[in-house]
């Protein structure tokens, strides 16, 4: 018991003091963030523009209305400043419409090298360079229409191309299924849909790694979509936008909000911010300097006393009650949800990859249909069904006769040509 306690707190001085006095946090960036209430009409802001059919209610910004061929964008409208190279971007959406079998097209979200107006890719521009999660809701290719949506993560170096509705099957560009679009369902009465119902997406990029994970359900559950390595983007000099499109299929394509924190402290801060930071790390620091003490005094005290089991069981109480183990308590719950993540993402792969080859049968079933309709069609025109004519042919009784009349012919003529020769011969002998 004594050596369970002593192993307990060695393990937790160790994890105290690897994690550091001034553990780093996310800081919000309020100028590249956007939530309701939203202005009626949007007046372009400093930092955020709107282009093409994007409008604004209260509540949300919607990048495209449920109507065909339209476009819409929100962008920085200057280059984003010292971000640093550890952000993310939590973004709030919904996708509906009328459609409940042909719909589209979807958006995008976008961390560029330069603003797109307009464009193809989900109305911003292709060969682009920078950082697309984009959202496909068709599939344009017609290859697994059941497996959309999907979420494609594409690092471009602006020469490569975006091709819809491949679903993450061009290049093995990373992408995963998700059934974000009508999470939200309209009535008669209801065609606005609340925040409380609105998707999240939240995309963080840390030194070359970018992660996607999802909230479909507003719920305290993230499901990772995408982990993806080797994606180079600055800290600086590049736009965050969001756009959206619909062509012969729509949607209504909606923000809720746009928020973006990073790592690098926030420029120009105010000296009351500063103090504020400092004096919380320093109180944290204190706490825990001061719950070691307790726990080393306690575990000191236990020594001198001959280790009683009641002296052992009061260390052991003091540990499961001070902030350290609690901290590593926290901690083993988020490798719990993370495994409960990454179990449930997995759920989702093999679901799409029976979908997948659920397709490719069906598929093969509809050539294997188109392959009897030729064929039906050659027995009509031919007048004679294949069948029986490959039956005639491996019986073979229809060619015995005409092999007995030529042999005979044959036997007949040669029969002839003898007797000739038999007479001649003797003609010349007399």
């Amino acid at each position: 018991m004594m050596c369970h306690s002593l192993l307990l707190l060695l393990f937790a001085y160790v994890s105290l003091v690897s994690s550091g006095p001034l553990a780093r946090r996310f800081h919000p960036i309020p100028e590249y963030s956007l939530g309701a209430p939203y202005p009626v009409p949007f007046q372009n802001r400093k930092t955020w523009h709107l282009s093409g059919a994007t409008v604004s209610t209260p509540n949300l910004l919607r990048l495209t209305p449920d109507k065909q061929s339209h476009k819409g964008g929100l962008w920085t409208s200057s280059a984003v400043k010292n971000i640093g190279q550890e952000w993310e971007i939590t973004l709030r959406f919904n996708v509906w419409g009328r459609g409940d079998t042909y719909f589209g097209d979807g958006f995008a979200l976008w961390y560029s090298e330069e603003p797109s107006l307009t464009g193809k890719v989900f109305g911003a521009r292709d060969y682009w360079k920078g950082l697309g999660i984009l959202f496909d809701t068709y599939d344009n290719g017609n290859r697994a229409t059941q497996n959309h949506p999907f979420i494609t993560v594409m690092y471009n170096d602006g020469t490569h191309s975006f091709v819809h509705g491949d679903g993450g099957l061009q290049q093995g560009v990373p992408a995963c299924h998700a059934g974000f679009r009508s999470v939200f369902k309209s009535t008669p009465s209801r065609m606005d849909p609340p925040v409380s119902q609105a998707s999240a997406v939240k995309v963080r990029y840390r030194h070359g790694r970018v992660t996607v994970d999802l909230n479909l359900h507003s719920s305290d559950t993230w499901t990772r979509c995408v982990d993806v390595e080797n994606v180079v983007l600055p800290d600086f000099g590049y736009y965050f936008g969001v756009t959206a499109s619909t062509g012969d299929l729509s949607d209504n394509h909606d923000i809720h909000s746009f928020a973006v924190s990073s790592t690098t402290a926030p420029l120009l801060p105010t000296v009351e911010t500063k103090e504020e930071y400092v004096a919380e790390q320093y109180e944290q620091q204190k706490e825990r300097d001061e719950t070691m003490l307790d726990v080393r005094t306690n575990v000191d005290a236990t020594k001198t006393s001959g280790g009683s089991d009641d002296s052992i069981d009061d260390v052991t109480e003091i540990l499961q009650q001070s902030d350290v183990y609690k901290m590593l308590l926290k901690q083993g719950h988020v490798h719990d949800d993370k495994m409960a993540a990454i179990q449930s993402h997995l759920q989702e792969q093999l679901r799409g990859l029976r979908a997948h080859l659920d397709s490719m049968l069906s598929k093969i079933q509809a050539s294997e249909n188109e392959v009897i309709q030729h064929i039906t069609h050659v027995e009509s025109m031919s007048g004679i069904e294949i069948d029986d004519a490959l039956m005639l042919h491996r019986d073979g009784t229809h060619w015995i006769w005409s092999f007995l009349v030529l042999s005979l012919i044959i036997c007949c003529a040669f029969g002839t040509v003898w007797k000739k020769y038999q007479n001649v011969k003797k003609r010349h002998i007399l």
